[in-house]
């Protein structure tokens, strides 16, 4: 019960900001005053938002795209890791990977990751998720 008060008069004190901010101190803080250029983030911090992000992305790749539930496994890794990455809303402009994917045709979807400006940028991780989608065999 100490611990639920404490954390309710935390949130009523300090409030709630989804973006960075420079608290009172001048440092560089979010959520409910979490100082992040002081403290930082412990690993076990990063791994629980990791996966509510996956989660997110999950869900938005299931709402948009009908046919992403009926992917093999690599397929929706692959594109959970371009939502993570890009988000859904610039993912959702690889229209002719998509519809590659969608017709299952692995050979042109991946040629479509390659011929793009996120390819060029990201470099190694594309590489590396254009590489399995090429030995996609279904």
């Amino acid at each position: 019960m100490i611990k639920q008060n404490a954390i309710d008069q935390l949130k009523e004190d300090e409030g709630f900001r989804t973006h960075l901010y420079k608290c009172s101190a001048g440092k560089q803080t979010i959520g409910y005053g979490w100082n992040i250029e002081d403290i930082g983030i412990s690993e076990d911090c990063a791994e629980y938002v990791l996966e509510r992000l996956v989660d997110i992305c999950v869900i938005d790749l299931y709402d948009t795209f009908d046919w992403f539930e009926n992917m093999p496994d690599p397929v929706q890794e692959v594109l959970i890791n371009m939502c993570y990455n890009l988000g859904i809303n610039r993912l959702k402009g690889f229209k002719k990977a998509l519809a590659a994917f969608n017709k299952r045709d692995w050979q042109t979807a991946a040629d479509e990751m390659k011929d793009s400006r996120w390819f060029r940028q990201v470099g190694k991780r594309a590489q590396r998720l254009v590489n399995i989608v090429e030995k996609i065999n279904d």
